[in-house]
């Protein structure tokens, strides 16, 4: 059952960085057709999402720390990711 468990958690993990990435990457595109800077950041925002996500993920199961110590530098990585987003939204 644990195996089942880390399986779907490592396959969620990968689609939202997937979804995030593929955010990110149409932002970008946008950003490059407009030449507006909001959207440029709004991709990186995006980008900090979906790695702190994935990061979670590889820093538990492939190098075995601690989950809170995961969950607090998911948090602060997507916090980042967010703040990017607000700010390229207010300007």
């Amino acid at each position: 059952m644990i195996e089942l468990d880390t399986t779907i958690l490592a396959l969620t993990r990968t689609l939202v960085l997937i979804l995030g990435l593929s955010i990110s990457y149409l932002s970008f595109r946008a950003y490059q057709r407009t030449n507006e800077p909001y959207l440029r950041n709004a991709a990186i925002g995006f980008a900090f999402v979906a790695f702190g996500v994935f990061l979670e993920g590889v820093f538990f199961e492939l190098l075995n720390w601690d989950l809170v110590t995961v969950h607090i530098i998911e948090s602060l990585v997507v916090a980042v990711g967010l703040a990017i987003i607000l700010f390229s939204l207010l300007r």
